[in-house]
């Protein structure tokens, strides 16, 4: 119960006989009541207000007008300890390296149903980098002089060990001191971290490289495909067999294989395995089918057109080539990395949309798009609302679109290009409140071409955590109208 918040709860216990050299042990539990942290309270800060370092806690907060009306603050014990944790690392990116909690202690409102904490902190000096020296490289690519520009931690910069990490092993943009030497199969790489401090407020960093031997790919393998085919993950991959180990296709591969949107994100994790002897290694890529059809049914209501509804249906993960074999209806043919949607809206009698769109995203043998789409409505419009037929104008649509992109490899291969021809034929002329339309078109013809250049470097289609997305698109039309 202490980690539930019911800090006063108790528990008192009796022994009671039962027999002979038997006896009944009878527990009474008092739960007491949820306490909320009224107040977190700091000593020893200098560098920090009070504020600054209660927003460092992540699920440890305390109360306040407006957290009373949504629920006051609970203490979970787990969580503070987390928290605790996070605080250091918060004085250690800011270049206080000795700082500790020396002590932490709860106490009582007078009613018992508040808490306070007291965290009691020593902060010790900040720090700053005097000196950073590298040893133990010999590659031509990690000179000196290029381990520094690479750090990028220079003598003068605040003490910060997170960024010290991020530098030295692993960085979101790849441009750390391991991916010199992980890049280029070195996978046996490996650095030392020394810190030495000099005078009271100054540290060196002295950095000791392992530089190992260079490993091939042999192979990838990949696992937990249970309904998309392996060519359809394969072509997404960056690592190659008989390519040098890169560890930046293999993050590559990971995000490409997720942007297919087919398997659980939180699953998909590489099996590294080298071979030491050989100077090789094996991949192994364990991913988790998760649905990715999607079926969607509305209804509303507009005074023009009535009760309105939609009705459709998209297999993201559709086979064509399997259409005529019966082994693949489970229910439907699934696996080639296809996109199948079919679309209806309907209303009254006057209302109606039916669409059908196709997608192929690897045509020609490469990361070519291509798609179309057919679509066909009907509506009819009462623009006096009186009811009469004569006042009721009719207007038929159809027409299709055709889709061609291409994904580039220049200013970099997160950049895709695509056109998108379409073709309306309208019959029945305009809609128009004014009786007396004149000399108003009754068919007309439109055709248009839209071209777009996007680039998309996010890590997840539904949840992105990094990367961007960006588009451009231009687009020109031309329509001819019959009277």
């Amino acid at each position: 119960m202490l980690f539930r918040s019911y800090l006063t709860a108790g528990v008192e216990y009796r022994l009671q006989e039962s027999g002979p050299k038997k006896v009944k042990a009878l527990f009474t539990v008092q739960e007491g009541s949820k306490v909320s942290i009224e107040k977190i309270r700091f000593h020893g800060n200098e560098a920090f207000s009070q504020g600054k370092l209660r927003g460092v806690f992540k699920n440890t907060s305390q109360n306040s007008w407006w957290r009373k009306i949504f629920g006051s603050p609970k203490l979970d014990k787990d969580k503070y300890s987390d928290d605790k944790n996070l605080l250091i690392d918060f004085y250690r990116e800011h270049g206080y390296r000795d700082a500790q909690i020396l002590r932490d202690s709860i106490s009582y409102t007078p009613d018992n149903k508040g808490l306070y904490l007291d965290i009691y902190l020593q902060e010790g000096p900040k720090y700053f980098i005097r000196n950073v020296t590298f040893t133990g490289n010999t590659k031509d690519f990690a000179t000196t002089e290029i381990l520094r520009e690479t750090f990028r931690i220079k003598s003068g910069d605040v003490y910060n060990a997170k960024l010290i990490q991020e530098r030295l092993n692993f960085s979101q943009d790849n441009s750390d001191v391991s991916s010199l030497y992980l890049d280029r199969g070195y996978l046996s790489f490996r650095t030392k971290l020394e810190e030495q401090v000099v005078d009271e407020n100054k540290v060196d960093l002295l950095i000791y490289i392992q530089e190992g031997e260079q490993f091939q790919l042999d192979k990838v393998t990949i696992r937990g495909n249970t309904k998309t085919k392996d060519h359809v993950i394969r072509r997404e991959l960056y690592t190659v067999p008989g390519d040098m180990f890169s560890r930046k296709n293999v993050v590559r591969s990971v995000r490409e294989i997720n942007m297919l949107g087919y398997f659980d994100p939180e699953s998909l994790k590489p099996d590294i395995q080298p071979d030491e002897e050989k100077n090789s290694v094996d991949i192994t890529y364990n991913v988790t089918e998760k649905q990715s059809d999607t079926f969607n049914a509305s209804v509303g209501y507009s005074g023009s057109s009535g009760f309105t509804g939609a009705l459709g249906v998209t297999f993201n993960n559709f086979s064509l080539q399997d259409i005529f074999n019966p082994e693949a209806y489970r229910p439907i043919p699934h696996g080639d990395g296809q996109k199948l949607s079919l679309q209806w809206q309907f209303g009254n009698d006057n209302y109606s949309t039916l669409g059908l769109s196709f997608t192929e995203p690897w045509a020609f043998g490469g990361p070519t798009t291509v798609g179309f789409s057919l679509f066909k409505t009907h509506r009819t419009y009462d623009f006096t609302n009186n009811g009469d037929n004569e006042d009721k104008k009719t207007i038929d649509q159809h027409g299709a679109t055709l889709t061609i992109g291409r994904r580039l490899t220049w200013p970099d291969d997160y950049f895709s290009i695509s056109w998108k021809l379409k073709y309306l034929h309208s019959k029945g002329g305009f809609v128009s409140f004014i009786r007396d339309e004149g000399n108003a078109p009754d068919k007309a013809d439109e055709f248009s071409i839209t071209q777009t250049i996007a680039r998309n470097s996010i890590d997840n289609p539904i949840y992105p955590r990094r990367g961007s997305k960006n588009v451009f698109t231009a687009s020109a039309k031309d329509r001819k109208s019959v009277v």
